[in-house]
């Protein structure tokens, strides 16, 4: 870079280039001693830019039994509960849909609550819960397992069902 005779300054002009990199990227740039030390240069003698990106990556969503839940009973009803997590956590909420598998030997509405089928995990949180409340029908059925999928979103992807 050259700074003309009787110039105060130079200015650097960076541009962007399209990438599908969603890391951060910084340029650095640093005065260094010229040739034949024809000028002295004053601290600080760095600058830096972050480089905004429009790439967005996307949060990995999956579904947990939630420990200490993994036996629910129409007796009191004991409720299940499964969560589902997010990784990255972000700042900002996230709409997850999910269904009960329709193999799953237990029903919705016959033997468990109706469920909203959609969870919000708020801003900064790493997960939500569903809960599972089973309704006591007064039929010995045995056990009825309960699937739970993730459905997929345009928002995240997502992995598992349980």
């Amino acid at each position: 870079m050259v700074i003309p005779e009787n110039g105060c300054c130079a200015t650097i002009t960076v541009t962007g280039r399209e990438d599908l990199d969603t890391d951060a990227e910084t340029i650095r740039v640093t005065v260094q001693n010229g040739q034949n030390n024809s000028y002295a240069y004053s601290d600080p003698r760095t600058a830096q830019i972050d480089i905004g990106d429009n790439d967005v990556s996307m949060p990995t969503v999956t579904i947990t039994v939630t420990p200490g839940s993994s036996s629910p009973s129409e007796t009191g009803p004991a409720p299940g509960r499964f969560t589902v997590s997010r990784m990255p956590v972000t700042n900002a909420e996230l709409l997850v849909r999910y269904a009960p598998n329709p193999t799953s030997r237990a029903k919705e509405i016959t033997d468990f609550n109706q469920l909203a089928h959609e969870i919000r995990i708020p801003p900064m949180a790493p997960s939500a819960e569903i809960q599972i409340i089973p309704l006591d029908d007064s039929c010995f059925e045995g056990p009825e397992p309960i699937t739970v999928d993730l459905e997929p979103g345009a928002n995240y992807t997502s992995r598992g069902h349980l």
